[in-house]
């Protein structure tokens, strides 16, 4: 574990809550906005929320300790305007950074208030120039390790629906007419109705699946231009690429060897690419993506 960086403070309260720990053991300090509630207390939050009024009193312990905060960073959406206000009011020094790691139309756009109070950075090239906002890549953790375990799939995909299911189901469906074996688990939307596996497999799960293919497959989805984390995955692991990312070509962990491209490469010879070996990449372009070096990038303004 690396030594606390007590200038930075993270909030992080996404989904993937297993990357908490890594934050951690990188030295990094993430924290949730809120201590943890009754169903009572939820329900006054939404209210406060709804008529803009103060929700302070819910907030962890970090309140207290924000004199000594240099930079804190907040994970997109939109909703954590409130500890935002907050913040700028117990110290007007701290430096606070906006990030968008999903696509702003799914995050929130960003609000007039969030513009004039933070400094707004996005993964998403396309988000960048529309919201005037600066770019730092996706990201991922150099010490999180897959288990072992025996090869099972060709390629797998888990993840939420997101517009994706057409295409998801087709890919499938060709590359096991290829004789691929394949493990495809496509959550649901939260508008779709319930169906087969609709379980959200947690991160933990997902990374023991993933030790058993040879490949992840990453279907972009539509209104996206920003990197998924299964090219970070892709790189870190050491697992072969099949994505429908053309763009990919232009990234330095790019590599023929490591990265099939749906439409674009042959795919008479995806067998062959995904029994192939990786190709090993400059240690220097897989530390470029640890979040060590992401947390660095918003140090130049």
């Amino acid at each position: 574990m690396e030594e606390l960086n007590k200038d930075i403070l993270i909030f992080y309260d996404n989904s993937i809550e297993f990357f908490r720990t890594h934050f951690t053991n990188k030295g990094f300090r993430a924290v949730s906005i809120y201590r943890k509630s009754t169903i009572f207390s939820k329900v006054i939050k939404v209210i406060l929320r709804y008529f803009k009024l103060s929700q302070a009193y819910w907030y962890d312990d970090w309140k207290k300790g924000l004199s000594s905060i240099k930079t804190v960073i907040f994970f997109a959406p939109q909703k954590r305007t409130c500890a935002v206000r907050y913040i700028k009011k117990a110290n007007k020094n701290i430096r606070i950074i906006y990030w968008y790691w999903n696509p702003a139309f799914r995050s929130g756009v960003p609000s007039s208030h969030l513009s004039n109070t933070t400094e707004l950075w996005s993964f998403d090239p396309d988000d960048c120039l529309k919201y005037n906002m600066r770019f730092n890549t996706t990201f991922f953790f150099d010490d999180i390790l897959l288990p072992h375990n025996t090869i099972e799939f060709d390629a797998v995909f888990i993840g939420i629906n997101k517009g994706r299911k057409e295409s998801l189901n087709k890919l499938e469906s060709d590359l096991n007419k290829s004789g691929l074996r394949t493990y495809f688990h496509i959550v649901p939307d939260k508008n779709e109705s319930s169906q087969k596996n609709c379980r959200e497999i947690p991160y933990e799960e997902y990374l023991g699946l993933v030790s058993k293919a040879k490949a992840i497959v990453d279907v972009k989805p539509i209104g996206q231009s920003g990197l998924t984390l299964r090219p970070m995955e892709s790189t870190f692991f050491k697992k072969k690429l099949i994505t429908n990312d053309v763009s990919i070509v232009s990234q330095d962990f790019y590599h023929p060897e490591n990265v099939f491209i749906i439409g674009r490469d042959n795919k008479q010879y995806l067998k062959k690419f995904i029994d192939s070996p990786f190709k090993e990449l400059d240690p220097s372009i897989v530390k470029n993506y640890d979040v060590s070096s992401w947390v660095e990038r918003f140090s130049v303004k």
